[in-house]
């Protein structure tokens, strides 16, 4: 992988704001459907949620860290790095795209996050694949775990910014297919 260049950083990072708020607004529907299949885990979501707020108390650098930067360095090198390298030479880009984004859902374990993080996980891909550069992934993922620890459960406009979140996201993912670098366009 090569260094990024600012535009295509920039792109995978407003992207994946967007994209997570867009996420935001599907999960009540997604959480409901999990429900409807006996698949509901949000009591464990909602503990895990407060073993969180309580050592972000403690130690509030170190759990930011552990949670947006350390995940987003590991998670990217092991799933659009070595995968993707690994898979890029046995299939055609788009099967290595749902192929690591799968693979990267399933270790979210529950099922509401795995359906989210698979959405994720395409953009990821998506970013790195375009732009050539692992650093992209790694910018978008560290700020899409940001968001997640940082940002209310519960946010006024949640709706019209989910919704405003397709768009841009669009945008985005359409600036990285114009991207001059893409590793995709070289495949």
């Amino acid at each position: 992988m090569r260094a990024f260049t600012l535009r295509d950083l920039g792109l995978a990072v407003v992207g994946t704001v967007a994209l997570h708020l867009a996420l935001r607004g599907a999960a009540g529907p997604v959480e409901e459907i999990l429900r409807w299949m006996r698949l509901d885990y949000a009591e464990e979501v909602a503990k895990f949620q407060v073993r969180v707020a309580g050592e972000l108390d403690r130690a509030p650098v170190l759990v930011v860290l552990a949670i947006t930067l350390m995940p987003a360095l590991c998670e990217e090198a092991l799933f659009r790095g070595m995968l993707v390298s690994g898979f890029s030479e046995r299939l055609r880009p788009a099967a290595v795209l749902v192929v690591t984004s799968l693979a990267f859902a399933t270790i979210h374990v529950l099922p509401v996050r795995m359906v989210l993080t698979f959405v994720l996980g395409l953009w990821f891909g998506w970013a790195v694949m375009r732009s050539g550069s692992l650093w992209c992934g790694v910018a978008a993922h560290a700020m899409n775990n940001g968001l997640a620890l940082l940002l209310p459960e519960t946010m006024p406009y949640a709706v019209a910014l989910a919704v405003a979140g397709v768009p841009v996201t669009a945008l985005c993912a359409w600036g990285l297919w114009k991207s001059p670098a893409s590793v995709a366009s070289e495949s």
